[in-house]
């Protein structure tokens, strides 16, 4: 997660909850985004955005029972289903 070092430490020392983007330009909706295993993508477009105010925070995130279209076992699944 990028975020500005304020926010970073507020999360990480004070046990404060991120708060969700609700832009009406968010294109997929409104919430918390993630880059997903990139932490030098991440680190370089915070730098682009915040400077030196930039920080990057990582998260492991457990989507539990979904359905990964990212993953060739859901290719099969998918064609059963169809």
């Amino acid at each position: 997660m990028v975020v500005v070092k304020k926010t970073y430490e507020n999360v990480i020392f004070k046990n404060q909850q991120l708060k969700a983007s609700e832009n009406s330009y968010d294109w997929l909706g409104h919430g918390i985004y993630f880059w997903e295993q990139n932490l030098q993508r991440a680190s370089e477009w915070a730098k682009r955005r915040y400077g030196k105010d930039a920080a990057v925070i990582g998260a492991v995130i457990d989507l539990g029972n979904c359905l990964n279209l990212t993953d060739s076992a859901s290719s099969n699944f998918l064609k059963g289903g169809y």
